[in-house]
């Protein structure tokens, strides 16, 4: 069988393109016996970075063209990107021969696939399905708001599983979430645990960095900072800490900041130093690479986790659970369930300030007390057991590692 894996919106500067760079080495290192030819196919830009060779006959690396590079890059918008990507996904499968396409992130694709049936199979990867959405807030407004979205999303799945060449759609954590679409839409839903990464860390003391005393309490809002990290609340309840309290603590905001959500940011941040002078506030707008990730999560006392209009799992989760780091998520979505299962942390509504600024105040007074055990959470969550669900992977003795 030859199976091409394939993402062609890898970002040079995304923590995606480490997620792949991890796929292609565990494979690398992995004695395998596999009845197919994996043939992974990504956009040109991030050649470079996935250079990677490979010390198996039967895996190998292919990039688009630059000029169908700038093809996609010249796209109008998410949806006609997509159909784009999809005609050369098909181009590269028919010049390979494939029998079965696994798209490392199937979503918006929803059209494109159910347009039409294919000479392979497909199968992906699906981050945002619409069980978990639900309205956050009350008001009839708001509710009609998340009932029109969930509707859509739920139409887009139905409609990409009128294709007959459905084989197995996977779904990040979420066993209920399987469960109920295979009896809603189709049984093609698998359970796929989202792996959680280690990277060398950079030998770097944030504290001395950042210039953090030692006495303080660190928070971290940490990745791509846009409205849904839930900024305002989150820094709404910081300026209702008692002055004692923000002397004692450091919120660290660290990732680029979406082009969009500058001033927003810039507008919240000078209004939460004029409110609150004690708080140390540490704010880097640049990409941060994996190994400095590593750091910020082995060495923060809190990241802060309460995502608005977010229903699935995060990477974060994993992150904070391999350094025992204790979390606040959102009440809505998956989140919740994965925190409370492996006593992972707290929850909180994200429109709840009072409640976050409770949380605040409790984690500073007892910060060097509190502890968590991530240790079961990483280990069901392990790469390997990704890399064996996905890829269906056998060792010598043909046996499946799931």
């Amino acid at each position: 069988m030859n199976q091409l894996v394939c993402d062609l919106d890898v970002q040079v500067r995304g923590h995606n393109l480490g997620y792949i760079q991890t796929i292609v080495n565990l494979l690398n290192q992995r004695n395998m016996v596999t009845d197919r030819t994996l043939i992974f196919l990504f956009n040109s830009p991030v050649r470079q970075q996935l250079a990677l060779a490979s010390v198996h006959a039967n895996i190998s690396l292919v990039f688009i063209t630059e000029e169908e590079n700038t093809a996609l890059e010249q796209c109008n918008g998410v949806f006609s990107r997509r159909e784009a990507e999809w005609k050369l996904i098909k181009q590269y499968a028919r010049h390979y021969n494939i029998d079965d396409v696994l798209i490392l992130e199937l979503d918006q694709y929803h059209i494109s696939i159910g347009n039409q049936s294919t000479p392979f199979s497909i199968s992906g990867i699906y981050f945002r399905p619409h069980f978990r959405i639900e309205a956050i807030g009350g008001g009839t407004r708001n509710f009609i708001k998340y009932w029109l979205l969930r509707q859509k999303k739920r139409w887009l799945e139905m409609y990409m599983c009128r294709n007959k060449s459905l084989r197995h759609i996977y779904i990040l954590n979420d066993q209920q979430t399987v469960d109920a679409m295979n009896h809603l839409l189709k049984p093609v839903f698998r359970y796929l645990p989202d792996p959680i990464l280690t990277y060398e860390p950079t030998y770097t003391d944030i504290r001395k960095s950042y210039s953090i005393e030692d006495n303080r309490c660190t928070f971290l809002i940490f990745g791509s900072i846009d409205e849904r990290k839930n900024i305002e609340n989150l820094f709404a309840a910081f300026a209702k800490l008692t002055p004692d309290l923000a002397q004692k603590a450091a919120l660290l905001v660290v990732g680029p900041v979406k082009r969009h959500y500058k001033s927003i940011l810039s507008n919240a941040l000078q209004h939460l130093r004029l409110h609150q002078p004690g708080l140390q506030i540490v704010h880097r707008d640049e990409f941060i690479s994996d190994s400095e990730m590593e750091t910020l999560f082995s060495e923060c006392n809190f990241p802060l986790l309460v995502y608005r209009d977010f229903f699935g799992s995060s990477g974060l989760l994993g992150q904070a659970a391999k350094h025992n780091k204790p979390v606040l998520v959102s009440t809505y979505g998956l989140m919740p369930e994965l925190v409370e299962r492996y006593k992972l942390g707290n929850a909180v509504s994200p429109k709840d300030i009072d409640g976050i600024a409770r949380y605040l105040t409790k984690s500073i007074q007892n910060y060097n007390d509190v502890a968590i055990d991530g240790q079961a959470f990483y280990q069901d969550h392990s790469p390997d057991k990704f890399l064996s669900t996905l890829l269906q992977l056998k060792d010598e003795t043909n046996t499946i590692h799931i």
